[in-house]
């Protein structure tokens, strides 16, 4: 049971506060041609106002998370469904976003597959995410809030790119000391 369900209520609160800004997620969005754009692991889609020139859909797995995000900006179009098996096409998106999300599943890799299958060939993918890349003493501080949040720690993004599959093209790092980094990938 996702602890999504019990955290919808607040999750505004803590995306504003405790999650690292997406303003260089942003940034990098308003950079590129408009385009349909894939948020896997959307929850409420809040950001979704400030990306107003693609044509947004999400999935998330949270049913909770998707009925306190309606509004105006998803009209219809967040889904309840599961990451590694999305209800799209084959390469029916320009752009895929996957923000805070890889580090509370069980099985990374189907989730990146299946960004990869739902891109158009050239298409980008942003994942946003922390990182324990050096920063090992901090993942022991933070264990008990990260396990009450269902986080995994440590977690290494690069463990999970496959070169086959991704061309790796800007990495991020953000914030004031870079536990959190998003990565821009290219589909090969």
């Amino acid at each position: 049971m996702s602890v999504y369900r019990f955290l919808a209520f607040i999750y505004p609160i803590i995306d504003r506060y405790i999650m690292p800004s997406k303003s260089v997620l942003t940034a990098q969005l308003e950079g590129k041609d408009s385009g349909k754009l894939l948020d896997i692991g959307c929850g409420m889609a809040l950001i979704w106002s400030q990306w107003s020139k693609h044509e947004c859909w999400g999935v998330d797995s949270s049913k909770q998370m998707i009925q306190h995000g309606s509004s105006k900006h998803t009209q219809g179009r967040c889904l309840l469904a599961d990451a590694r098996n999305v209800p799209f096409q084959t390469e029916e998106f320009d752009i895929v976003v996957i923000a805070h999300m890889l580090s509370t599943i069980k099985e990374v890799s189907p989730v990146l597959l299946e960004a990869h299958r739902v891109l158009k060939k050239g298409g980008v993918c942003y994942i946003q995410n922390h990182d324990s890349t050096k920063w090992h003493f901090f993942d022991v501080l933070i264990r008990p809030f990260a396990v009450l949040f269902g986080v995994k720690v440590p977690f290494y993004l690069h463990h999970y790119i496959d070169s086959s599959y991704w061309t790796v093209e800007m990495e991020h790092k953000l914030g004031r000391f870079s536990y959190f980094k998003l990565i821009t990938l290219h589909k090969r």
